[in-house]
């Protein structure tokens, strides 16, 4: 994702619509769960460190971002990006596929929304539900799912600039790809859970059987690396009774020796940046 568009001279001296109400935009007050993402710290050069995002929706459509940053300097600037369709192909490609962009200058109190025309980015857009606020700890963005082209799920990431950008006055976040949010899930939208049983041939009666989860499939974020969950566990049940697990997320068991024919039914659940997935599998128990 190139800096040479983001700059100082790209964000236009357009004061505040609104006062900042820290206190009126809350994520603790938001339906159903929080999306939590996480960045390397200590890596923002003279720019300020950009630390974590979360991200919220409520009832009514409004989803709100709270980009979390360190030391703040006057002159710094922060770019929000986001792609409303999650489709890095539409939109601006050379930024992620990014339909919406939100420039802010916190020390400022400044901001510059803009939209991905086809071919160039303008501020001619519908934003009326659009609030910016500076915070503590960074800032706050808030806008409607419906003036974000109705999006249902959501690709983001956020960049710092100190002065003009280039290098060592840069931060970018996240470092691989980009951050998932789907608005139903209240988090990434975990597409499917890799898992490895041992034996892989299923339980035998009386030895040893464990479930692990490799990894989880996302949307296309354009991450090189294996995704892993942030956490699983297992519960089970052998001929609908409750089958207790022992090591990793509760995914071992030892199979009773009177189960010869039993149905198995490992439950696996996920989380990974706020968002849970759960997955049955159903073995029968061999000799």
């Amino acid at each position: 994702m190139s800096t040479g568009r983001i700059n100082r001279a790209r964000l236009r001296a357009a004061a505040l619509v609104a006062v900042l109400f820290a206190a009126a935009f809350s994520l603790a007050g938001s339906a159903g769960a929080t999306g939590k993402y996480t960045d390397k710290t200590g890596d923002s050069g003279v720019a300020f460190d950009i630390t974590g995002a979360q991200v919220a929706s409520d009832a009514s459509g409004q989803v709100t971002f709270r980009i979390d940053v360190a030391n703040i300097a006057a002159g710094d600037a922060i770019g929000l990006f986001v792609d409303s369709d999650a489709n890095p192909l539409t939109g601006d490609v050379r930024a992620g596929g990014a339909d919406y962009l939100f420039l802010m200058a916190p020390s400022e109190k400044a901001y510059s929304p803009e939209h991905w025309n086809g071919s160039d980015w303008d501020d001619n857009f519908t934003r009326l539900s659009l609030r910016v606020a500076q915070i503590s700890t960074g800032v706050l963005v808030m806008i409607n799912r419906s003036e974000l082209a109705n999006t249902s799920q959501l690709n983001f990431w956020v960049m710092s600039i100190a002065g003009d950008g280039g290098p060592g006055k840069v931060d970018v976040a996240p470092e691989d790809g980009v951050w998932n949010y789907d608005l139903s899930a209240g988090g990434p939208d975990i597409r499917q859970v890799l898992v490895q049983a041992t034996p892989a041939a299923g339980p035998r009666v009386g030895k040893p059987f464990s479930v692990k989860v490799n990894g989880i499939n996302l949307p296309q974020t354009n991450v090189s690396a294996a995704v892993q969950p942030d956490s699983w566990t297992c519960t089970a049940r052998l001929g609908g009774k409750r089958l207790a697990g022992a090591g990793t997320g509760g995914c071992a068991f030892r199979i009773p020796k009177k189960s010869k024919g039993k149905q198995l039914v490992v439950t696996v659940s996920v989380t990974y940046e706020g968002a849970t997935k759960s997955i049955q599998l159903p073995f029968k128990v061999r000799k």
